[in-house]
Order: C-alpha cells, then sequence, then structure tokens
C-alpha cells in the first residue's frame, strides 16, 4: 500500500481489477495510528493530463464513497454488484474520494485524535495530501481542484487556505486552482436568514409563520455570532425543526422538499452500500479487511459539535484575492443548506468587488441561473446536475 509510482505515468498505475472502473485506493497515515482511506478514478480521458479533482462529503463524518454509488462518481450498484456509471465527472478528470476526518467512512481515528476544529481538519488533511502527492508524484504541478457539498462548506475553505500558505504543500507541488461548493454549510450566522424565505417561498409556511420564525433565527444569529456554543445549536435547530416537524418523521426529505424522508435522519436508503461495503472480498480488495463501513460516524459527528457555528467565508475570500475561481452552487430544492442561506452569506461576504457583485443581475443559463464576475460564481441550478464552465473573467 506505501509502495509509490516516482516514473509511473496516471496511465500506467497497476489498476485493481476486482471492480469494473480501473481504481486505486490506499491508506494514507495522518498521526499515531490514525489514516485517511482514498479511492482514485483514473479520468477516462486523458489521465496523464486531465486535473485532479477531490470530493468531499459532509456530516461531519460522512463517508465521501456515498457521492461514488449515489452521486458523482463512475460507479453504481445494481444487484448486490458495484457496475459503471457513464455520467461520473470522472469523464474529464483524476477524480479522488477521501473519508475524511479522521474515523470517518473507512478512515481508522481515535476519539482523542478526531478534530474538533476546522484548523486540526486543515491540518490533517495536508498531511494526507503530502503523503498522496509522495506516493502519485505525477500529479506534481497539476491543476488541483477541492470539491464537496453541505458541511464541506466548512472543510474546503480551510483546507484551501491552509495549502495556498503552506510552504511544505508548495514544495510538495500542490497547485491549487480552484474550489467548487455545492449545497455548503459555510457561514451559518448569515445562512440561517435563509430557512423563513425559503419555506414560505415553497409554501411549507404561511406569511405569520415566516415572520415568526425569522425573528427567531435572528436570536440564533445573534448566538451565533457572540460565539455562545452548544445553546446557539439547540436554539437553530430548534427552528430548523420546527419546519420540519417530528424529527423520527419529518414531513419532507431535507435535501428535496419534493419527497418524503424515507429513511431518516439521511432520507435516502444506504443500505445497499452498507451490505457491500462490509462484504469481507470487496474489503479484502480495498486493503481495508475487519474495518466497518457506515454512511455516517456518530462520533466524528459528535466530536465536531462546536464547530458546527464557525464561519468558513472569510477563507473563501482569501482563496478569490489569491487569484483561485470559486464556484458556489445551489439546487433550488434543499431545505437545510437552501439557496437563499447561500445567497446571503455570499452577499455578505467581503471582499475586493463585493458592491460590484452584488449589483450584478441574475442571468438565466439554460437550467438555472447565475451571477459571475472575475473569478467568482453563484449559481442556482433546478432539477439535475450541469456542467458549467467559468471562464477567469
Amino acid at each position: 500500500d506505501y509502495m509509490t509510482f516516482h516514473d509511473t505515468p496516471i496511465s500506467q498505475l497497476p489498476f485493481n481489477s476486482f471492480f469494473p472502473e480501473p481504481e486505486l485506493h490506499g491508506l494514507i497515515p495522518i498521526m499515531n495510528n490514525d489514516d485517511m482511506f482514498y479511492w482514485l478514478f483514473p479520468s477516462r480521458n486523458d489521465p496523464d493530463k486531465d486535473p485532479l479533482v477531490i470530493w468531499l462529503s459532509g456530516g461531519p463524518g460522512c463517508s465521501s464513497s456515498l457521492a461514488i454509488f449515489h452521486e458523482n462518481g463512475p460507479l453504481s450498484l445494481k444487484d448486490g454488484e458495484a457496475v459503471t456509471d457513464e455520467i461520473s465527472w470522472n469523464n474529464r478528470a483524476n477524480l479522488v474520494y477521501v473519508d475524511q476526518p479522521i474515523g470517518t467512512g473507512f478512515s481508522g481515528g481515535t476519539l482523542e485524535d478526531m478534530p474538533k476544529f476546522e484548523k486540526e481538519v486543515a491540518r490533517q488533511f495536508e498531511i494526507f495530501l503530502l503523503g498522496f502527492y509522495a506516493k502519485y508524484p505525477h500529479f506534481k504541478g497539476r491543476e488541483l481542484y477541492i470539491t464537496g457539498e453541505s458541511y464541506a462548506g466548512h472543510y474546503i475553505p480551510f483546507i484551501s487556505a491552509r495549502i495556498i500558505d503552506s510552504q511544505d504543500s508548495i514544495a510538495a507541488g500542490i497547485n491549487l486552482a480552484g474550489v467548487a461548493i455545492g449545497n455548503g454549510w459555510v457561514a451559518p450566522a448569515s445562512q440561517v436568514l435563509g430557512y423563513a424565505p425559503f419555506s414560505y417561498q415553497n409554501k411549507l409556511i404561511n406569511v405569520v409563520g415566516e415572520t415568526v420564525l425569522q425573528t427567531g433565527f435572528r436570536f440564533c444569529r445573534i448566538l451565533m455570532e457572540n460565539n455562545i456554543p452548544y445553546f446557539n445549536l439547540l436554539v437553530c435547530n430548534y427552528l430548523t425543526q420546527a419546519v420540519l416537524g417530528n424529527p423520527v418523521s419529518p414531513r419532507f426529505n431535507v435535501y428535496d422538499i419534493r419527497r418524503k424522508c424515507d429513511v431518516p435522519p439521511l432520507c435516502y436508503d444506504f443500505s445497499d452500500m452498507e451490505t457491500y461495503l462490509n462484504r469481507e472480498d470487496v474489503q479484502a480488495a480495498l486493503g481495508v479487511g475487519g474495518r466497518k463501513w457506515e454512511s455516517c460516524n456518530m462520533e466524528v459527528h459528535t466530536a465536531m459539535l462546536m464547530d458546527w457555528g464557525t464561519n468558513a467565508a472569510p477563507n473563501v475570500a482569501k482563496l478569490i484575492a489569491a487569484g483561485k475561481k470559486v464556484m458556489v452552487y445551489n439546487g433550488d430544492k434543499d431545505y437545510i443548506c437552501n439557496w437563499v442561506g447561500g445567497e446571503v452569506w455570499v452577499k455578505e461576504m467581503d471582499w475586493e468587488h463585493k458592491e460590484e457583485f452584488n449589483s450584478v443581475e441574475y442571468v438565466d443559463i439554460g437550467y438555472g441561473h447565475a451571477m459571475t464576475l472575475k473569478n467568482f460564481a453563484l449559481i442556482s441550478v433546478s432539477d439535475a446536475w450541469h456542467l458549467v464552465t467559468m471562464d477567469q473573467h
């Protein structure tokens, strides 16, 4: 597992034949006996030239492997076996899914080493990246994009800011070109102001309910801005839950208000993945025998409870100022990280072109709407994933 491939092009690496898609995987040591599991799928186009794209799922504590089989990855499950999915992000990029923070998915981590705040997340992820680039040196200097969803709206800005500041990362040839955050939990004190108007716009509450709820969320915002941990989480979650109803049986799917919440709390049935990834032959093929895979790890989730209200927006502004491309995109039917809250935090973020950006009108891009300026884009898309190509300007 700890072999390095100094002179081997990505296209010639020893791919595993157990799965229907060429892949590489491994465990990168982090600290003590902790490690991070990665799953690398080379580009179907040109693995020796195409960029490297990292995907991070949220939670905190949810495995990035969820996206491999159920979101943007090259595999899906049919009758209990992995099959190739023709629609995948690795059609044009070398795609890496990382189970992080430690303790998530197949990554090993003791409770005392699990990060509590984003600076620890960033520090541990840099260790992972340094190990990954040492193992696959053909990625050195190549464009790197860090992408993810939901709570990765916390991870991505802090990880990216550390990379561009770190001499170790620069010396290792880590060339961060940009980031993409989908329905991200980035700046909570701003985003909580989106729940009431979003709920009213989508007829989840009436106009009186919107007024009452927004009053409560303004108080919630004050608690977060004054950094009152746990109490802010308690109050804000109570208000969020007021629209959902019974937490055991919510009124709707928090990620798609048009659907029912079939399997709380994530609302989707991932039992096929749990069965598949805990099979002895699959774990042997992945080199993780004896580890238990679960979609989300509650120990990791609990360890990061005090991080919930952290504001990651200043680091997004830092990336823009450093000339990195930033795309913030939202589906318009997600309640829990809704697009209204996403618009609030983007418009409140302090950066060089704030006033100019906020004065730009939305433009219909065919499947949704976008505001773009310089190397920053805010996109709202309905119903489906679509590739948006953004020029530097």
